[in-house]
């Protein structure tokens, strides 16, 4: 216990020391996605986190459908503080209770950025298991890998615009993907957009056959 109140206190004044800096960027994949969930009677969402005030808003007026949020970002936290990272194998694959084929549209942000393969691959896995016959996955993978600990909300300004917003974290980014090793990760799904930001952030549009 009193280890992780140590690696708590560090992670605290981390935080306090951290600069929330937002950047805006256009997004390609976005307008594409939600033409395609305007044609659901009630689209079911994932968020795996963190959830915004801003995106629910947003989802809400511009289509029917139901958010659930599931903040994998506080359980990466909860594992790099406690010294599990390597238990987040087995902590993904009886993470989601959503049964198969039952959600419409996952949004992953930028969370396998900070995930070890073992766990990218049991994370990519429980997506396509709970993925709907043609429904969709919204991700992002960064060029770079980074020492700082700081994670990335996405706010949605509008169908084409999207928001950055860092605020601290506990895990840094690990090393990049190659974009053949991310295609295979999920190959289960098909690329349907896909495209290069200026930041050498690669956002990335699937669509499960």
């Amino acid at each position: 216990m009193a280890i992780t109140d140590f690696f708590y206190r560090r992670h605290v004044q981390k935080s306090a020391r951290t600069v929330d800096s937002p950047i805006n960027f256009s997004t390609k994949a976005l307008p594409k996605l939600l033409s395609a969930l305007r044609l659901y009677e009630q689209a079911r969402l994932l968020d795996l986190g963190p959830a915004t005030e801003e995106n629910v808003t947003f989802f809400g007026e511009q289509i029917r459908c139901k958010i659930f949020i599931e903040d994998l970002f506080r359980d990466i936290d909860q594992h790099v503080i406690q010294g599990e990272t390597s238990a987040l194998e087995n902590f993904f694959i009886s993470r989601f209770s959503q049964a198969d084929n039952s959600v419409d549209c996952v949004f992953a942000w930028d969370i396998f950025d900070y995930l070890e393969q073992p766990a990218k691959k049991a994370l990519a896995t429980q997506l396509m298991r709970i993925i709907s016959p043609s429904g969709f996955l919204l991700t992002f993978f960064s060029g770079s890998q980074s020492d700082e600990s700081v994670y990335t909300r996405r706010i949605i300004l509008d169908e084409s615009t999207l928001k950055n917003r860092e605020y601290p974290g506990a895990c840094n980014k690990k090393d990049p993907m190659l974009n053949r090793d991310i295609i295979k990760l999920f190959d289960r799904l098909q690329v349907v957009e896909q495209l290069l930001l200026r930041t050498s952030v690669r956002e990335i549009l699937f669509q499960k056959q």
